[in-house]
């Protein structure tokens, strides 16, 4: 008897092995089924962060049941407030390209309409510098500082041409979007945030 013991207890390892993770692969799917229906249910309207902030509280509410296998499995816990939900957001996103296309599709569209948008900000320009694109430096409400560039034309009611340097130290609002362009600096491809329009405010 002692002969066969070794590959008799091999086997019902390998098997208890292959139960747990077929039992893992189907609450993962539940998950993953869970959050492309409910992802599908989110309105086209809302706003980009919003949808975001929607799809994550989506993958929550489908992890919910299965927060203790998450924990002991893959050292996901819904209770702390550490990187335990981007672990969940890649792992259940990935099953989502394949369960759900169309709707991540909708997502990253949405994203990438959202970069591109034009947005507006107030500050105060702090310095102007001239490389191969003139590049302003401004500072916001909140006393954050941003670069914006001037790689088109900007529509301002100030002749920029022949007095952009003037604007230092004053505080004007730019209309911009975000955009990617390959930086040789760091050769990799990285955001810029074009100016459309700059006007001081009086």
């Amino acid at each position: 008897m002692n002969v066969f013991k070794f590959p008799v207890l091999l086997l019902i390892a390998t098997l208890a092995f292959c139960s747990n993770s077929t039992q893992a692969q189907a609450y993962l799917d539940v998950i993953t089924e869970k959050s492309c229906s409910c992802l599908e249910k989110i309105p086209d309207t809302i706003k980009t962060e919003e949808l975001h902030m929607k799809l994550g509280i989506c993958m929550l509410d489908a992890a919910g049941p299965y927060h203790k296998q998450l924990k002991s499995e893959y050292g996901i816990d819904l209770e702390k407030n550490d990187d335990s939900g981007e672990k969940l957001g890649k792992m259940v996103g990935m099953k989502m390209a394949t369960k759900c296309p169309t709707a991540l599709l909708k997502l990253a569209n949405r994203a990438d309409e959202g970069d591109k948008a034009e947005k507006s900000v107030k500050g105060i320009i702090t310095k102007i510098e001239n490389e191969a694109f003139v590049v302003f430096s401004l500072k916001d409400e909140q006393g954050k500082i941003a670069k914006f560039y001037w790689f088109t034309f900007i529509e301002s009611s100030a002749e920029l041409t022949s007095k952009y340097k003037d604007f230092v130290g004053k505080t004007v609002e730019i209309t911009y979007s975000n955009q990617e362009f390959f930086d040789p600096k760091i050769e990799e491809y990285r955001d810029f945030s074009v100016i459309y329009k700059m006007d001081i405010v009086k």
